[in-house]
């Protein structure tokens, strides 16, 4: 029965971001790597030299468990491996893999400069030929109080960067960190 409901919840998701009233003009093999919250809302596709995103929006309370739950479904059944550090800030560890007992206290907290509270969790996710996709969950408040169950309108951000796109990300950033250092 699990399965059953497993393989229905990833093909509804593939099929809807296939789904071509919305989906842009992407290859194939990006279409179907990237996870879509069941219950997304407001979809968006942009295209960037670099990259591809989708950005959405899912009523989900927090922590959201049962959202990273089905992401960390989807991914590991299409064969991508969950990475345990930043590949952007390869000496930072990802949310999943901080030493905190309980969920709520992994997410990442930060302020913005007009009073907002970001409560924002990253996944990255690596496939077989060193391509990655970033996931960013980000709840926002004007509360400065303790996290409470209040926090429900989940904002995603989900990247694909092509491996070689992440190739030279990671010269140019060599190429700085040499420059740097010279001085």
């Amino acid at each position: 029965m699990f399965l059953f409901l497993s393989c229905i919840l990833i093909l509804g998701c593939r099929d809807q971001v296939r789904d071509r009233r919305y989906s842009p003009d992407w290859p194939n093999n990006v279409i179907i790597s990237f996870w879509v919250p069941q219950g997304a809302q407001d979809l968006k596709y942009y295209t960037r030299p670099e990259n591809y995103q989708i950005t959405c929006d899912v009523k989900i309370c927090f922590p959201a468990s049962n959202l990273i739950e089905e992401m960390i479904n989807d991914m590991t059944a299409k064969g991508w491996k969950r990475l345990e550090f930043d590949h952007l800030n390869p000496w930072i560890k990802l949310h999943h893999v901080r030493p905190y007992e309980g969920l709520a206290l992994k997410w990442g907290r930060f302020s913005t400069q007009d009073g907002n509270i970001i409560f924002q969790w990253i996944e990255d996710w690596e496939d077989s030929q060193k391509n990655v996709i970033r996931y960013a969950l980000q709840y926002r408040t004007k509360e400065k109080e303790v996290v409470t169950d209040k926090m429900c309108d989940l904002y995603v951000v989900s990247i694909y960067s092509t491996a070689e796109a992440i190739r030279k990300f990671n010269e140019a950033l060599r190429e700085l960190n040499l420059r740097k250092e010279e001085r």
